[in-house]
């Protein structure tokens, strides 16, 4: 390689594995969280680099998928989960003539996403079987939101995205 890349070469350490597994978890949490609508991009970002960490292609993934990490995605599963639950009582509660709060049903189009991507984790870790379960407990609840929104444009968006996370979970 010659005298110039040795400097560069020299500098280069191994990959620490404990901070790989920090920064996946940090990235794990926020990438489950409720952040506002003008952090969205960065959340979809984070997203989009799990699932990078988790890919195993050519190369060894940065994760190496363990108990640990499937412990901490189903804890975080779990919390996106409830949160979801909480929106969808909400709406039912407060639904008014067929239409649902412009702020809410954002909220629920990113919960849709957002589950959407948990399952695409869920089958790389293959723990999808804990999200069928905790769908299932929840399907009833998105049923009636279903059924009671309109027909308008803005609602066919969120429909399409729940057969969507209803096909991931009827595949598992």
């Amino acid at each position: 390689m010659g005298p110039t890349a040795s400097p560069v070469l020299a500098r280069l350490r191994p990959v620490d594995p404990a901070l790989i597994l920090r920064i996946f978890l940090s990235a794990l949490q926020f990438a489950t969280s409720s952040p506002p609508p003008s952090l969205h991009d960065l959340k979809s970002s984070a997203q989009e680099q799990l699932e990078y960490m988790l890919n195993e292609d050519d190369d060894v993934p940065l994760v190496p998928v363990c108990d640990g990490i499937k412990f901490e995605v189903r804890e975080c599963m779990k919390r996106l989960l409830s949160r979801f639950s909480v929106l969808l009582d909400s709406l039912l509660n407060e639904r008014k003539e067929g239409y649902f709060d412009a702020e809410k049903c954002d909220s629920l189009r990113s919960y849709l996403s957002d589950l959407l991507w948990a399952c695409q984790i869920s089958i790389k870790l293959e723990i999808m079987r804990d999200f069928v379960n905790s769908w299932s407990e929840i399907s009833d609840l998105v049923l009636k939101i279903v059924e009671q929104a309109s027909s308008k444009v803005e609602t066919l968006g969120i429909k399409l995205k729940v057969l969507e996370v209803a096909a991931r979970v009827l595949e598992a």
